[in-house]
């Protein structure tokens, strides 16, 4: 008889999921029971690199070992670089060990995903540094999100015309929300006037990461996930001379 192979379940009973994230700080790690029972924790040491060691004091005050996770998730940005890379090494060298695929996110989806309500859209604004800025739009779905246009980095001049434009289409329809950095507005220049305001922007969530990672992998299975590379946008643009 002829069908789809059966999805596999987020969780077995008595399995783990963790969650990595360190496109911001504080950088945190998070981590579920099967029972949907979950954890953070936000790391205190320098751009994430004490999160392992939380999550190993987590499983040994739950009387449990590495062995136990099931799923390892770890955000992709953008956002810090070296935050970036240092939780993404972690990630692959435990992945490693325990045989496990580790299951990459944009970090901005995670973000947008537990600020939105299911039919609105979102955008999210920020400061990538070095004349350069981070912009995504999504929209929020029952089962997910998904990118209406993907995060980019480009120079204030394109990033205020892309969001322009988003302004001018606003009208009848789902729920638009915009959200901003701390201070990735003022950095774009004088005051937008043509702009709607912008409200701050959701922190970034190793639980946020967990809850999208989950929906996902329930809606589409393991291979709706990135690998652990890390997005590094602005290294990708490229400057005119002048």
């Amino acid at each position: 008889m002829n069908g789809a192979a059966p999805r596999q379940p987020w969780l077995a009973p008595g399995r783990m999921a963790a969650a990595l994230e360190g496109s911001q700080r504080p950088a945190s790690v998070a981590l579920a029971a099967a029972d949907g029972s979950a954890r953070e924790f936000h790391g205190a040491g320098s751009h994430g690199s004490d999160l392992l060691p939380l999550l190993a004091a987590e499983l040994a005050g739950r009387g449990l070992g590495a062995g136990s996770l099931q799923r390892l998730v770890v955000g992709l940005g953008p956002g810090s670089f070296t935050g970036l890379r240092v939780v993404s090494a972690q990630a692959q060298g435990l992945a490693h060990a325990l045989g496990l695929e580790p299951l990459g996110l944009p970090s901005i989806e995670a973000r947008l995903y537990g600020a939105l309500e299911p039919g609105d859209t979102g955008l999210l604004l920020a400061d990538a540094r070095g004349g350069l800025f981070t912009l995504g739009r999504y929209a929020r779905l029952p089962s997910g999100i998904e990118p209406l246009e993907a995060v980019a980095a480009a120079p204030a001049p394109e990033t205020l015309e892309r969001l322009r434009r988003w302004a001018r289409e606003a009208g009848p329809g789902p729920r638009r929300r915009w959200f901003a950095e701390a201070g990735a507005v003022s950095a774009l220049g004088p005051p937008a006037v043509d702009l709607p305001a912008f409200e701050p922007a959701p922190a970034a969530s190793a639980l946020a990461l967990l809850s999208l990672a989950q929906a996902r992998f329930e809606t589409q299975g393991p291979g709706a996930f990135a690998g652990p590379q890390p997005l590094y946008l602005a290294e990708f643009w490229v400057r005119p001379r002048r």
